[in-house]
């Protein structure tokens, strides 16, 4: 992972007392939460993407309807609004889809 922190080397000298115990632990700690940082990190990159290449493959096949869908219709006006219906109802359940899948 590019994003995990380094550990924390303690600029102080190592001792034994209960002070540089305490010390380490308090590294320790901001390094595990450096690390749990991290993790949700890539975790909200992963989601950004993922969400992305949903978004745009659902507008290439609505595109794609589109484009059959005039073709077809020609200028005729009812089929243009059997089209304008179709192409709103995948829309529709895109949109729903995307949603669902990432609240």
């Amino acid at each position: 992972m590019p994003y995990l922190p380094e550990p924390i080397r303690s600029e102080l000298p190592e001792g034994s007392g209960r002070s540089a115990r305490y010390q380490r632990r308090v590294q320790d700690e901001v390094y595990r939460y450096g690390v749990w940082a991290a993790g949700k990190l890539a975790m909200e990159e992963a989601d950004a993407f993922c969400v992305g290449e949903a978004i745009r493959f659902s507008l290439n096949e609505e595109l794609s309807l589109l484009e059959y869908g005039r073709t077809r219709a020609g200028s005729d006006p009812v089929a243009c609004a059997l089209v304008s219906r179709k192409l709103n109802d995948l829309a529709d359940q895109n949109d729903r889809r995307l949603r669902r899948k990432f609240r």
